[in-house]
């Protein structure tokens, strides 16, 4: 708290104040100096006698020009407020004066020309979603939306946590469909997955399986929005499992059976056709043969890569082929499944594809 008299001169020492004692000073310059959402003493700045925090009589008694004041409450990033502070001295002399609050004390500094108050803003909180996986229904649920929030208003995006968040490629929006009701978002394995897979048309040269973590959220708006709201989650593997499968192993061999699967895009009618990719680590498994069913055929085209293609009438939960592998150790190794072309009267392509442990 600097002091500067009638004649202009500023004093060379000054006090500090506490945040603490600002609400004190909140009445007199009616702003909400400590930013706690309101100021207190309002019935103080109207009983001007019980005021001490400047003079407003001159010697003869007579009252003197009310003071303009501006306020500015900028406040640093850490917002900390400083505790080892002086008791509150204002001097008479004081005239016109701008009150800044700072990390470390409130200073006081002379101005001439003031024409307004500067508001203070108060950002809104942030609330936690809760999302989870329903494999049985294939359907993710996403728990404590504001009432008011709309399909539109939700932002939903994946991430890669082996990037750094600075990175260009570190998130990508997506738009899966939507369905809210009393404060629940519900958005289907096949809608989610697709809306997934559609990113590999944005990007060709991004690998999009590693981008395993989705996040769901939305920002509050003086409409109808209180509140913003945002919640992260590890996708579950079921999203991208477009295919039913089933391990049988007799070590050192291992059989791999695939079969279609209710639930996807490729699914809405009897399959006719569709291509199989299967990709392994060469020192880790060999491939020995496989069995199609239909008609179909399958072929190592490159090392650690099974190309298989089939063509007949495939209802939900049919077989597709049996494919036989040697493990060449004890260690267990992955299968990466893709499917391609899938489909009856429509094809679908699943780039995003999904892993087997063996």
């Amino acid at each position: 708290e600097i002091s500067v008299s009638s004649d202009g001169v500023v004093a060379k020492k000054g006090n500090s104040l506490s945040f603490d004692q600002l609400g004190l000073l909140e009445a007199a310059y009616d702003s909400d100096l400590d930013q706690d959402g309101h100021i207190l003493n309002k019935i103080f700045a109207e009983s001007e006698e019980d005021s001490n925090f400047y003079s407003e009589f001159d010697d003869n008694g007579e009252k003197e020009p009310q003071t303009i004041i501006e306020i500015d409450t900028s406040v640093s990033e850490t917002g900390t407020k400083s505790e080892n502070i002086e008791a509150i001295n204002i001097e008479e002399t004081v005239d016109i004066l701008e009150l800044t609050v700072q990390e470390e004390s409130v200073s006081v500094y002379d101005f001439s020309d003031v024409d307004q108050l500067i508001e203070v803003d108060q950002g809104p909180l942030v609330e936690s979603l809760s999302i989870t996986f329903n494999d049985l229904a294939k359907r993710i649920d996403i728990f404590d939306l504001d009432k008011d929030v709309t399909s539109s208003d939700l932002q939903i995006n994946v991430f890669n946590t082996l990037l750094s968040e600075n990175a260009l490629d570190y998130s990508f929006d997506i738009s899966p469909s939507i369905n809210i009701s009393n404060g629940i978002a519900a958005i289907s394995y096949m809608d989610l997955n697709r809306s997934i897979q559609d990113l590999t048309l944005v990007d060709t040269s991004v690998d999009f399986s590693q981008y395993n973590h989705l996040k769901v959220g939305y920002i509050a708006n003086t409409d109808y929005i209180e509140k913003s709201a945002a919640g992260d989650v590890v996708i579950d593997k079921d999203v991208f499992e477009i295919l039913g499968f089933e391990v049988k192993e007799n070590l050192p061999k291992t059989v791999l059976a695939l079969s279609t699967e209710a639930g996807w895009e490729y699914t809405s009618e009897n399959v006719e056709a569709a291509r199989i990719t299967i990709g392994f680590e060469p020192s880790e498994v060999l491939f020995e043969s496989a069995s199609m069913q239909g008609l179909g055929f399958s072929n190592q085209t490159q090392e650690g890569l099974i190309e298989a293609a089939l063509i007949g009438s495939y209802s939900h939960g049919a077989l597709l082929g049996l494919f036989s592998f040697e493990k060449l150790n004890s260690n267990p190794s992955e299968l990466e499944i893709n499917l391609f072309e899938a489909g009856g009267s429509v094809g679908y392509d699943y780039p995003v594809g999904f892993s087997i442990e063996i």
